[in-house]
């Protein structure tokens, strides 16, 4: 399952033996800078404020180009 950060979900308590363990990603344009404001995400970073998000370990691109309509060349 699969959500985006604008969804509202709820799940039941897990009452299984088991653990229930889920995968966050979160994705940043590639110019977003450090605000200041206290996250989860960049806590212990060593960041800036109004500097990139360049700490590469916590921050990685993932992607820095675009690519043509249908066939997969980039631009």
């Amino acid at each position: 399952m699969a959500h985006n950060s604008g969804l509202a979900s709820l799940t039941l308590p897990n009452r299984a033996a088991t653990t229930r363990w889920t995968y966050v990603v979160t994705y940043f344009p590639g110019d977003a800078r450090y605000v200041g404001a206290p996250s989860a995400l960049t806590e212990g970073a060593v960041l800036r404020v109004d500097e990139p998000l360049r700490d590469l370990d916590r921050f990685p691109v993932v992607f820095d180009g675009a690519w043509t309509a249908g066939r997969g060349d980039r631009v």
